[in-house]
């Protein structure tokens, strides 16, 4: 019987000392909000956003100049086509690779700028040599690409 009400007590003094606790707790002054990460500016995602529009256009130039060659391409001999068709798949690889390297690049510049360690001025100056370098690339695989396939065309002609 003593048993019992010892047990009793101590499960009545637990249950009494959890449902004080949390009054005891509570703190009248709340904490201090917690320090998030520097948001990007609108104008700085604005930007990201159009870096990004600008590299996918100046690929869709290029695939469509591409898509052209390929047409060029069907009234040659059949070997010749097959090294063609190289050329261009080649040239689609590296175009997407270049696209996933700037995307990837953009995201990265935007990462540093949300956790400090970028400013505003220096974030928009890296977006801009990504945006210039991967256009250049663009313009360069395509180039590149296009005059191999006119190498081609004009030695299956001879």
């Amino acid at each position: 019987m003593i048993r019992r009400k010892v047990i009793l007590a101590i499960l009545l003094g637990l249950l009494l000392a959890t449902t004080s606790l949390p009054v005891l707790a509570a703190d009248p002054t709340p904490p201090p909000p917690p320090v998030a990460p520097q948001p990007p500016s609108p104008e700085q995602l604005g930007q990201a956003k159009d870096i990004l529009k600008a590299i996918a256009e100046a690929l869709k130039e290029a695939q469509q100049a591409l898509k052209g060659a390929r047409e060029r391409l069907r009234d040659l001999p059949k070997k010749e086509q097959v090294k063609g068709l190289r050329i261009l798949r080649q040239a689609q690889e590296a175009l997407q690779q270049t696209m996933q390297r700037a995307t990837e690049a953009v995201k990265h510049i935007v990462r540093q700028y949300r956790a400090g360690k970028l400013t505003v001025e220096e974030a928009l100056a890296r977006l801009g040599t990504v945006r210039d370098k991967s256009i250049e690339r663009i313009h360069q695989i395509k180039e590149r690409a296009l005059a191999a396939i006119d190498k081609l065309v004009q030695e299956s002609q001879k």
